[in-house]
């Protein structure tokens, strides 16, 4: 998580000095804080009023791979003066992620059903994901149990404690 961090703090302080040459310093600031700014507040709102929603969790991390590593090549045609060597191997790095973030995006329900068999422990007989939540019903010796985001909701080994403060 540091180095995650780190790099994301690197990220406008590196672009403000590719730019120092283009504009006065107090318009780069703003310009490139605004972008910044509008940006995070687009995928702020898209993230989870739309993203996962529509295409789940796995999904949209894929999608914002592929959008980054698209900047990414983008990227080694606009700064191209500026990178010396290694060029063309950039983008051949690039692509080749490109291509694996792809073959993620076709195997993203493989890839949550796997994610799902680790996290829980008794079989999933039943898994969905709606506007709202996920949903996964597992099947074990002692009954069902049913799991909203992750957390358990009900079991039905301990049902009687729902119905017991009904009677």
């Amino acid at each position: 998580m540091f180095l995650i961090g780190a790099l994301v703090g690197l990220e406008l302080p590196l672009l403000m000095r590719i730019l120092k040459d283009q504009l006065d310093f107090k318009d780069l600031v703003s310009r490139v804080l605004t972008i910044d700014y509008i940006g995070a507040l687009v995928a702020s709102l898209m993230f989870p009023l739309f993203l996962v929603p529509k295409l789940g969790l796995v999904r949209t991390s894929l999608v914002f791979g592929l959008l980054n590593v698209a900047v990414g090549l983008w990227a080694t045609w606009t700064l191209q003066p500026l990178i010396k060597k290694g060029l063309l191997e950039l983008r051949i790095k690039a692509v080749v992620v490109i291509i694996l973030l792809l073959v993620g995006l076709i195997g993203a329900n493989k890839i949550t059903s796997l994610a799902e068999d680790s996290l829980f422990a008794d079989d999933i007989i039943y898994s969905r994901t709606t506007n709202y939540q996920r949903i996964v019903i597992t099947k074990s010796r002692a009954g069902f149990q049913l799991f909203l985001n992750g957390n358990l909701q009900f079991s039905s080994a301990d049902e009687y404690r729902y119905h017991e403060s009904l009677v």
